[in-house]
């Protein structure tokens, strides 16, 4: 790093471990945002992702559903991990069988294509699907409309990040919202904090569950 600066604010899921500690500086002050890394030398700031996971296996259960998938993103990114370990830990404690999982790209595509491929075997009671992104639920919510198949009637699907267009699918999608401007402010008081000498090793924000019309209950 050939550049003067005092600290860093890095707000990319997709830069490895180990290529920032081989490009960063120990004596820099790094936050990392969305990313969590187990080490001294960086200090993290992101949703909790166990309780999100836990967040929307209850918002399913809640709703009816008795059969559970989770069409998660990539298996090297934490928010993936976390986000199913909290979804399955949360089912088994309600008494679920275990869900049908899998990681994959955060894509429309990879929503299209997954749930294609579960379709055949979707039992007749209602099931939910916990989607590791909007772009996943869409393509989710795309392919059950392309084959008939009701949501929520027979399916209830939430997604995550309450993009723009969340609100705007058919049905409205239900989601966990990330606040990103109160990601950006703790960013810079964090490090501004590690700046000043005050320690802080991780930051974790409440999720909030924007509820919508893809996972409404259904009268029998």
């Amino acid at each position: 790093m050939s550049y003067r600066v005092d600290g860093l604010v890095i707000a990319s899921a997709s830069l490895s471990e180990q290529l920032m500690r081989k490009n960063v500086p120990e004596i820099l002050p790094v936050v990392l945002i969305n990313y969590h890394v187990q080490s001294d030398r960086f200090c993290s700031i992101g949703s909790d992702e166990l309780r999100n996971g836990r967040l929307v296996a209850d918002r399913l259960w809640g709703q009816g559903c008795r059969h559970f998938y989770c069409f998660s993103g990539p298996d090297n990114m934490p928010s993936s991990t976390e986000r199913l370990r909290g979804f399955r830990q949360r089912l088994r404690e309600l008494g679920s069988e275990e869900p049908v999982w899998s990681y994959g790209s955060y894509t429309y595509d990879s929503g299209l294509e997954r749930m294609e491929h579960e379709l055949p075997g979707l039992p007749e009671d209602r099931s939910g699907i916990f989607c590791g992104n909007d772009l996943i639920a869409v393509g989710v919510l795309r392919e059950c409309e392309r084959l008939g198949v009701s949501v929520p009637g027979k399916v209830s699907v939430v997604g995550f990040d309450d993009l723009l267009l969340s609100a705007r699918t058919r049905p409205a999608l239900t989601t966990i919202r990330q606040d990103r401007l109160e990601l950006g402010k703790s960013g810079y008081y964090t490090l501004h904090s590690l700046l000043s000498h005050v320690s802080i090793s991780k930051t974790l924000l409440r999720p909030q569950l924007m509820v919508r019309s893809s996972t409404a209950r259904v009268c029998s």
